[in-house]
């Protein structure tokens, strides 16, 4: 550590196998890899067509994105359908009455 200049806890922490922050994928991030990839190409390709490119635009595609994903998680975990659209209150059973 002292041929290097760096602290002995730095260095005890590599030779034990242990990665830098910089070395480790980050897992808190909304979008995955192939998602990003394909919005990065999306804002390639309306900036080749000379579109001007507004945060909004970019906002509201990612919204879409994150809006399918989760849709997509939703009908793989519950694969039936209701047959009509039914609140909360009507599925689990809660009605409101109104006093007289």
């Amino acid at each position: 550590a002292w041929q290097f200049k760096v602290p002995v806890g730095y260095l005890r922490r590599r030779m034990k196998g242990i990665k830098t922050k910089k070395d480790v994928i980050a897992t808190n991030t909304k979008l995955s890899r192939p998602e990003e990839a394909a919005l990065c190409r999306y804002i390639d390709r309306l900036d080749a067509i000379n579109l001007h490119i507004q945060r909004e635009m970019i906002h509201n595609t990612t919204n879409l994105i994150l809006k399918v994903k989760l849709t997509l998680k939703l009908c793989l975990t519950y694969p039936y359908q209701l047959p009509r659209f039914m609140t909360y209150t009507n599925l689990h059973n809660y009605h409101y009455r109104r006093d007289p």
